[in-house]
């Protein structure tokens, strides 16, 4: 089955209508009754049919409203003068009338989001991916607040935006790469989810990452498969991944204790460069992160270890801060997921274009922090070039409203994004890079030709962008916390047995 994975996107962009919510059912009736009342006004001139759903897959669906018209009208042989919206037989009049018929609808009936629809984006905000709404419809942002759905998105350009920006309508991929432009995500690592085939042509137009197409009433898998790479008929069905190389269940995975010496073996016995988190990885997690210190024994490991082979310690925190609690000149810094790297090497800096950011970082710290301070146990964790919001201290039934307030905030500020982790947000700028990304360019930096073999030790779900880097050059390595999926190849159950690995691996090292 089709997956939405993370190695391929970082972002998804839904349509409303029959996707999110059910709203199509109305949009058609009040089509259908606008469009009929004119044309019985034909009747006895040309026998006009009746508006059908076929009339409405083919010219209105996905469209914005006056083109619909010209469309469906053109298909009749129908002329009207574009007039005003006060007046009968003009564009404007019929665009008027039914944009009314359809708002007295969604209030006598309101419509409902589609449950699969709900599951997945639910499952894609969990995952850290961006996501937003793109509508022909002038009423997006009227829906989505009905149905409480306006924070379950970081963008929504609806047909107002549309209008605003003189973007054109679909299949013109025109809307989709706003609201890509808006999130700060290309459009190659953006996934489009449309049951509209306009809307499955914009998307393929626009160069969209991966192009779903959800089947609708009328609508024939034989006529989506061209245009899309994976057809639903229920969203429910698909499946979100972190990375190309899993998902694997941690629960069957080997030790990488019991395992070193196939480990070493591997990949015709290159020397290993080792790269490892810190919080959960080698200290155990903690309530308080200012409270997760290394301790003594896995120090002199990690000493011992840094005399064999290169070492990197790859951390959330902020540079200086893992620096201080390592405490070795040795190691490879990463700090803060990599937008702040301190490799020992010349013109090693924090990444390019990232201090553009602080001013923004700076105004959504306090604004978070102002927002948060009435919930017990609520921190925010400013660094350098991120910050982040922990609630482990924070009562179960009160972080879903620190999640919402983070959405809520994030939406307003698009320059920036969110990385979930275990009981914490990660908020990072909103550009292509993560974990995976840092450690890529590491290994290019550090082993440019290749000649060693990487092994990443890691326990959050950040490190999987690591883990995917790792696929056919490396080991990845879980601290298994629960029994989830990883593309991790090996499992060691706790920070005690990371010592334990680091110390047998240095042993190995220096049997050699």
């Amino acid at each position: 089955m089709p997956v939405f994975s993370r190695d391929r996107l970082d972002a998804v962009i839904f349509d409303l209508d029959g996707v999110v919510t059910d709203t199509a059912a109305i949009h058609e009736a009040a089509w259908k009754e606008t469009f009929d009342e004119l044309l019985r006004r034909y009747d006895g001139r040309d026998r006009k049919a009746p508006f059908s759903h076929d009339d409405y897959r083919r010219f209105v669906d996905g469209r914005p409203r006056v083109e619909g018209i010209r469309r469906f009208l053109a298909a009749r042989g129908i002329q009207l003068p574009e007039g005003r919206a006060e007046e009968a037989d003009t564009i404007e009049g019929l665009a008027h009338r039914k944009n009314a018929r359809f708002l007295e609808r969604l209030q006598s009936h309101p419509p409902g989001a589609i449950p699969g629809c709900l599951k997945l984006i639910e499952q894609l905000n969990d995952s850290g991916y961006r996501t937003a709404v793109v509508t022909a419809s002038r009423n997006g942002r009227a829906v989505l607040e009905k149905l409480g759905l306006h924070d379950r998105f970081d963008v929504c350009v609806d047909g107002n935006d549309t209008a605003r920006c003189g973007l054109a309508g679909k299949p013109a991929p025109d809307a989709f790469l706003h609201a890509a432009q808006l999130m700060r995500v290309e459009p190659r690592r953006c996934a489009v989810v449309e049951d509209a085939i306009a809307g499955l042509r914009a998307a393929r137009a626009g160069g969209f990452g991966l192009v779903v197409a959800v089947l609708a009433a009328g609508v024939e898998r034989a006529s989506a498969l061209p245009e899309a790479d994976a057809v639903f008929a229920d969203l429910a069905d698909a499946r979100v991944a972190e990375s190309k190389g899993g998902p694997r269940l941690a629960a069957g995975l080997p030790s990488a204790l019991e395992a070193l010496a196939e480990i070493l073996a591997s990949d015709g016995g290159r020397e290993p460069i080792v790269l490892l988190d810190y919080d959960g990885t080698l200290t155990p997690i903690v309530d308080r992160p200012q409270d997760a210190h290394l301790d003594e024994v896995t120090r002199d490991a990690l000493r011992s270890l840094c005399r064999m082979a290169p070492v990197a310690i790859v951390s959330g925190r902020g540079l200086q801060d893992l620096q201080d609690r390592i405490g070795l000149i040795g190691p490879v810094y990463v700090g803060e997921h990599g937008f702040d790297i301190a490799d020992g090497m010349p013109n090693s800096q924090a990444l390019d274009g990232i201090q553009d950011y602080l001013p923004r970082l700076d105004s959504v710290e306090r604004l978070l922090r102002k927002q948060l301070e009435s919930i017990d146990g609520a921190l925010v964790e400013r660094k350098k070039f991120s910050m982040a919001v922990h609630f482990r201290l924070v009562k179960a039934g009160k972080i879903p409203q620190i999640r919402t307030l983070v959405r809520q905030v994030l939406k307003e500020n698009p320059e920036l994004k969110s990385t979930p982790g275990k009981r914490v947000i990660e908020i990072q700028p909103a550009i292509d890079w993560h974990k995976g990304k840092a450690v890529e360019s590491l290994l290019e930096r550090l082993d440019p030709v290749h000649r060693r073999h990487a092994i990443y030790i890691g326990d959050d779900r950040t490190d999987e962008d690591a883990f995917a880097v790792l696929e056919g050059r490396g080991t990845a390595i879980l601290v298994r916390s629960q029994d989830s999926e990883t593309s991790a190849h090996y499992v060691l159950e706790d920070t005690v047995q990371v010592t334990e690995f680091i110390r047998a691996l240095t042993e190995a090292l220096r049997g050699r």
